[in-house]
């Protein structure tokens, strides 16, 4: 009667001392039907946004970035964003940064500006042989509108070969650094410098490798703390050997305008 009663219980499924039941269950370890369990993917979305300001053509160009990065990003096979309710748009994989991005005109959104685009859902999926991966809601937080400024040089300024580039103070109202770039006109707007990413407290900097003669012009940006970021105009400057090193306009390194 004991050894019945056992049975019945293995049968039941429940646990009995001595009870041996098939492991036939998928997220039994022990059951050859087992499928461990999707390990999390190292990925990271998110929207920014760009504001760049040109001396031509006089109108400021507006874009918002999706992007798709992170340690297994470039495992994946495909990915894209949706934004809001619109259909799926591809993201492409982009080699030299090691990220899947996509860019969206102002007119995507017809918004010229972006401005109703801040705090609507964008979702990311991604695709990796059979498994399927969605990221999301994530959003746009900021759009800056104030373009930062220009001290010198500009204006066809003549500097030496290791200019010092000065800026007025941005006024954001939020935290943000700044990013130095300096191009060479010659040759198809060559970059001949970028300066690593300055606080917000940073004024100056001064090209630290020589730059040849030639012309060059130089921006400043702005990023937050979400790589939403807005770019000065150009200032255009001379480099001529032998000139002083300085900010143009008679001011040399260490003087404060």
């Amino acid at each position: 009667m004991l050894l019945k009663a056992r049975q019945l219980i293995c049968l039941l499924g429940l646990v009995w001392l001595g009870c041996s039941a098939p492991h036939d269950n998928p997220l039994d370890p022990e059951s050859a039907r087992y499928h461990p369990p999707t390990p999390p993917a190292e990925l990271t979305a998110r929207v920014r946004s760009m504001h760049v300001s040109r001396n031509f053509p006089t109108t400021d160009t507006y874009l918002l970035i999706a992007e798709l990065y992170g340690a297994d990003a470039e495992t994946q096979d495909s990915a894209w964003v949706t934004y809001n309710s619109f259909p799926a748009e591809r993201l492409h994989w982009d080699t030299s940064a090691n990220i899947w991005v996509t860019n969206f005109a102002p007119t995507y959104f017809n918004d010229p500006r972006l401005g109703s685009v801040i705090g609507r859902p964008f979702t990311f999926s991604a695709q990796e042989g059979a498994i399927l991966r969605r990221l999301g809601p994530v959003y746009l937080f900021r759009v800056i509108e104030s373009i930062p400024q220009l001290a010198a040089p500009m204006n066809n300024d003549t500097v030496g070969s290791q200019p010092t580039l000065v800026w007025p103070m941005f006024a954001g109202g939020f935290p943000f650094e700044y990013l130095v770039v300096v191009i060479r006109v010659t040759g198809g707007d060559d970059t001949a410098w970028v300066s690593p990413r300055l606080p917000s407290s940073v004024l100056s900097a001064q090209v630290p490798d020589s730059l040849s003669d030639d012309t060059y012009y130089w921006t400043i940006s702005v990023f937050d703390n979400f790589e939403n970021s807005s770019r000065s105009k150009e200032g255009l400057f001379l480099v001529a050997a032998g000139h002083e090193n300085g900010r143009g306009s008679g001011l040399t390194t260490g003087e404060v305008p």
